[in-house]
Parts: C-alpha cells; structure tokens; sequence
C-alpha cells in the first residue's frame, strides 16, 4: 500500500509505501488409515497419523489409547472401537486443520464348551467328546477336530482350546471317568459235599456295584450263593460287575483262604476246576466200601504198596470214567473209561509203581452219578 501526505496550506505532499505479505496457505491434516485389531491382526494396536512437519504442532483427541497425544504420528491402541480426530496447526499462520482415523477393536472371546462329562466302563470303553464355540479346535491330546474319541484306563481329565476368526483363543475341560477296575474276590466259603447231601459255594467279593457270580462262566446270578453242587459242577470261580468288568482270569477256589467261620476248604484243582472233595463220614463206610447215590466202590488193598485194585458196582448203564489225582488237584491217571452195565461188578488194577507215596483221591463218575474215596500208598 502507498500513502500520499499533502499540506493543504502549501499544497506540498509525499509519499510512502507499506507491504501486506498475506500467508493463509490452508493446512492439510493426515489422520492415517483406518485399521482393525483383533486377537491375531495389529493385537498390541498400530502407528496412525503422519510424519512430523517442522513448523506445525499436533493434537488428538481422545488421548485414551495413545502412546503420544501431541505427536504428529502415535501408537494407536484402544481397548473399544474409537475414532480419533488430529489438529495440526501451522505456528506461523495460526491456520489448522483437522482429520479422522478410526481403529475398530474386535477382541471377542469365543464361548469354548468342551462338553458334559462322561464315564466309561469295560461296556463301553470309548467316549465320543464334542466341543462348540469357534472355528478350529486343539485338544490336549493333539487333535484338532471338533469331535475326538477317546478310551483312557484311568480317570482323565481333557482340555480343548477353541481358536475364533478373529484369532481369540478360550478354553475348557471335560472329565472322562474310567469305571473299569475289576472286582476282586476276597473268600470263598465251601461246604463240602456228603453221600448223604450236596455242598455248596458261597462267594465273597467286593469291587464295584451289581455283581454277578457264576460257577461256570457262562450262566450269572446276582446271588452269591450256589448249592446242591457235586464234584464237577464247579468249572471255576467267575465274577462280573455292573461295569461289565471281571478279572482277566477266574479264580479257583483253592487259592482263596476262607474267612467263613465254620466251614472248610477243603478242594482239588484238576485242569482249572475246582472240586468240591467228599468228606466221608465213618458210618458211610462198610468193609471199605463207599456208596454214594447207588453206586458202590471198594478200593484194597487201602493202605497199598504199589499196585490197588477198585472194585465198583454201577446202578446204571452207560459211560464210566474212574480218575485219579493226588491232593494238589493234578491229574495222575485215567484208572477206567469204558462202559458199564447196571449191576455189574467191575474190577480195574491200577499200578502205581514210579509214583510219589502219599495220600491220593480217586473219582469216578457214571452218567452223572459220582463218588469219591481216598486211597494212601506206603512208603
């Protein structure tokens, strides 16, 4: 601008100038790109904003979240989606400007159900296990389906991590309990049979609910007790709980101290069965002659050295087997096998020249009738 002075007396004047510099250049602000974070993607937040301009200050608005709230480019990270707004000012002009950024947070945790817990027993020994809640799954046991089948022997306890889209992780567990231990057995009672009556079996056993006995491993009952058995009629000592769990082998009764008071264990282990051995009764016995149910053995000379002679008498024809075993149960010899008639006197030496002396039991069954007698041989 030019200024003009006159003296209106004189008519006299001058000049003089000034300069007017205008600076409004306007002020562009950068914000930066918006972006999301989430559990896999920018998890510890990102840079927004500009690189610094020497000449202009910075300002954001909220301060929550950043690193630096009068820089020009700060970390950006929030806790929830927010929208930051910067103003960059020019320090020489005083013109500013201003600029948006938005940071979306999805930092959802996904619900992880691993499932109901669940038993398994020797009926069925596998759990299927089934997990919700994400896009992918690892199991404890390195698995990465959503379902798994599992078959643990002891209690176990298994973990899932369910991973969302967005990366978040969660997890949860589920207990399979394995009820599968056997029952054991802890006595077995046994009366012994007589010529006049049968005996029986009472079976003592603990483990797990609902067990089932048998004396033959095919036919159970929820009762312990078997009576009216004769020799035979025991093939072994079979147990089963609810669980359907046994012991891998059956026991035989003369491994089993009984703790019933008042009746024996007195049994003979022939080949995995167990036989209930006769106690005979004095008044049972004429001239050594023992009867049982009709059917009549001698054995003499009893006392023997080395040879003795059975003598038998059969109240029915058919198949006759005579056995012979020393008192751990083991099989010596097959005295007789044949058939015989009803009546009839039977006659049958055995030589037992080489075998060990001692007390020894024979056993001879004809078409379901049996009877039992103890011979000795001298020394």
């Amino acid at each position: 601008y030019t200024v003009t002075k006159t003296n209106t007396l004189s008519g006299c004047s001058n000049t003089d100038d000034v300069v007017v510099t205008v600076n409004n250049t306007p002020v562009i602000a950068n914000a930066g790109t918006d972006f999301t974070k989430t559990c896999s993607t920018n998890p510890n937040g990102k840079q927004i904003g500009e690189a610094s301009a020497i000449g202009f200050t910075y300002s954001w608005s909220p301060s929550a979240g950043l690193s630096d709230a009068s820089i020009s480019n700060p970390i950006a990270n929030p806790a929830s989606t927010t929208t930051y707004t910067v103003t960059k000012t020019n320090t020489l002009s005083g013109c500013s400007n201003t600029d948006d950024v938005m940071v979306t947070v999805d930092k959802a945790v996904p619900t992880a159900n691993a499932g109901a817990d669940v038993t398994v027993n020797c009926l069925s020994p596998n759990a299927t296990l089934t997990a919700t809640g994400g896009g992918s799954y690892l199991w404890s046991t390195g698995e990465t389906t959503s379902s798994i089948s599992v078959s643990p022997s002891i209690t176990t306890t298994y973990t899932v991590t369910v991973t969302a889209a967005n990366g978040c992780t969660a997890s949860d567990a589920v207990t399979v309990t394995a009820d599968n231990q056997p029952p054991s057995i802890t006595s077995i009672c046994v009366v012994q049979p007589t010529i006049c009556s049968k005996g029986s079996i009472t079976i003592n056993a603990s483990g797990g609910s609902g067990i089932q006995y048998s004396i033959d491993g095919s036919t159970f009952q929820s009762s312990p007790d078997f009576n009216n058995l004769i020799t035979g009629d025991v093939k072994g000592i079979y147990i089963i709980n609810a669980a359907g769990c046994a012991p891998s082998a059956p026991v035989n009764c003369a491994d089993i101290a009984s703790s019933c008071a008042g009746t024996t264990i007195n049994t003979i282990k022939t080949s995995g069965t167990v036989v209930l051995s006769d106690a005979v009764a004095p008044a049972q016995k004429e001239k050594g002659v023992i009867n049982s149910e009709g059917l009549k053995v001698k054995a003499f000379p009893n006392p023997f050295l080395k040879t003795i002679n059975f003598q038998f008498t059969s109240p029915l024809s058919g198949k006759a087997i005579m056995e012979l075993f020393d008192i751990t149960g083991k099989k010596i010899a097959v005295v007789y096998e044949g058939m015989v008639k009803a009546g009839a006197t039977n006659t049958v030496r055995y030589n037992a020249y080489g075998s060990a002396a001692g007390m020894m039991i024979y056993n001879l069954k004809v078409e379901g009738k049996t009877v039992r007698g103890k011979i000795e041989q001298m020394q």
